[in-house]
């Protein structure tokens, strides 16, 4: 009988590419922006900094909320300036991981004030549009019509689909410093009347791409337009290369990372028997 195995744990932020649709400094002209900041020589409290993505040491681009543990020093991305009086507006950050993975955690660090709402997005190998993960907000009810439920006391009514819940910032959101306040998502949070190892869970936490939608009010007063910014310090992103109990370790193939399928699987994710081996059909494995 094939035995279940499964490859490392990893952060896969850190080899994901990312676009994100709005940073300071990009329209040929240097923005100011102020409030407290990271930068590589620490904390910088209190401080107004330029930004101009022309000028390396001066941009402030997506790529510096993932290089935290390559550099050893904290970073930030920020966001263009948020447009006044112009209803909802979204800044939309995508993360590709290049391939189907479990993802059990995404923790995001703002580096000052959180948007207004936020919607995690996600994307599985057989999609091709978006579907809603998870929504936070400080009125669930006011920003998506629907009713807040705390992390750990959702009520889990079906046993054949899974819907995202709308968690409040107020209880979500863990405040480090004043200015550096972590928005953990754990997407088994709830979910404990379900099997841990069941086909629903299964499909409920493979991801190919996930999008980070923050939506801010510009008809709200906000402070002085050198703060009119959204910026994060970090994404991790924990998760489990997705290789249906088939593979214990991944390997490059044709400059494309797959699983190392065993038990006569084939396909990058162990999804397929191998075209000699079709007695029986393919089933996943799981932890006996």
């Amino acid at each position: 009988r094939a035995k279940f195995c499964e490859p490392d744990f990893i952060n896969v932020a850190q080899n994901a590419t990312f676009e994100v649709t709005s940073t300071c400094g990009q329209k040929g002209s240097t923005d100011r922006i102020c409030r407290n900041w990271y930068t590589s020589s620490g904390l910088n409290e209190g401080k107004c900094l330029k930004c101009d993505d022309r000028i390396p040491e001066l941009s402030r681009n997506i790529s510096l909320v993932f290089d935290r543990n390559i550099q050893g020093h904290e970073t930030v991305w920020v966001s263009g300036r948020i447009p006044k009086f112009s209803g909802i507006h979204s800044i939309n950050i995508t993360i590709n991981l290049n391939k189907l993975y479990e993802v059990y955690y995404i923790i995001v660090e703002f580096a000052g004030q959180l948007p207004d709402s936020m919607v995690l997005y996600k994307r599985d190998k057989n999609g091709k549009t978006w579907l809603p993960w998870n929504y936070f907000s400080s009125s669930c009810k006011k920003s998506f019509k629907m009713k807040r439920s705390k992390p750990l006391h959702i009520q889990q009514r079906s046993f054949n689909k899974i819907s995202p819940a709308c968690f409040s910032f107020k209880h979500s959101v863990q405040n480090i410093t004043s200015n550096i306040k972590v928005l953990p998502f754990n997407p088994m949070t709830g979910r404990t009347s379900l099997l841990p190892n069941s086909r629903l869970i299964k499909e409920w936490v493979s991801v190919t791409d996930i999008m980070i939608s923050l939506l801010t009010d510009g008809s709200k007063k906000r402070n002085k337009s050198p703060y009119d910014h959204l910026s994060i310090s970090d994404i991790t992103i924990g998760a489990r290369s997705q290789c249906y109990g088939h593979a214990k370790s991944l390997i490059k193939k044709n400059g494309t990372t797959v699983c190392d399928c065993l038990h006569k699987t084939a396909g990058p994710d162990c999804s397929q028997c191998l075209k000699t081996h079709n007695d029986q059909p393919w089933k996943i494995i799981f932890p006996s």
